[in-house]
């Protein structure tokens, strides 16, 4: 920033005199140059998403640190929280990202880390192995315990047979498929021989 500071005054011996007084008198003309600090300034990169390894709830995001600008000192990195190469959470993230230079001055920015999540099928257990069928009035009565099941992401499953065990069928099966389901119709089968 420039400054010009005039003062004017009589040329012989006197009292100094504005020059608003007398226009005419001798003007003399004082400069200072000074630079004013301005705060730095960082632009954050964009919004992006990543998904977290089967099974898992979190995992980490690599993001380029912005750099702050600055008009009185050389360029250098901002300070984010959290930092590239964090862990981030299932969900939304946000990043902020704070530059300050020498003179104390500041300026942040922020973005979103959204961190997204597989879902993994439950898994079934294996064939029954305690089959039994009991013949009835023509019929077969199914005699057998219904598989186990899990799911890897702590989801509620249910369990069903066909045909179900302990039903009567009018015809012998050649096979009994179970199949597992969790709340979000993810599956899986076992196909056992009747």
């Amino acid at each position: 920033m420039l400054i010009i500071y005039r003062k004017c005054q009589k040329v012989e011996d006197g009292p100094v005199q504005d020059i608003a007084l007398n226009p005419i008198m001798p003007c003399f003309d004082f400069f200072f140059l000074y630079e004013v600090n301005q705060p730095p300034t960082v632009q954050c990169p964009t919004d992006f998403s990543v998904t977290a390894p089967p099974l898992s709830t979190s995992t980490t995001a690599q993001f380029n640190t912005p750099q702050c600008v600055d008009n009185q000192q050389a360029n250098f990195l901002a300070t984010c929280t959290p930092s590239s190469g964090s862990l981030f959470n299932a969900g939304q993230n946000t990043v902020v990202c704070t530059c300050q230079d020498s003179g104390g001055l500041t300026d942040s920015c922020t973005f979103m880390v959204t961190v997204q999540t597989v879902n993994s099928p439950p898994q079934i257990g294996s064939c029954p192995t305690d089959f039994n069928s009991v013949a009835f009035n023509n019929q077969f009565f199914l005699q057998f315990t219904t598989p186990s099941c899990t799911d890897p992401n702590g989801d509620v499953v249910t369990v069903t047979c066909n045909p179900a065990a302990s039903s009567t069928v009018n015809n012998f099966p050649d096979v009994i498929t179970c199949t597992c389901r969790d709340s979000s119709e993810a599956t899986s089968v076992v196909t056992c021989p009747g």
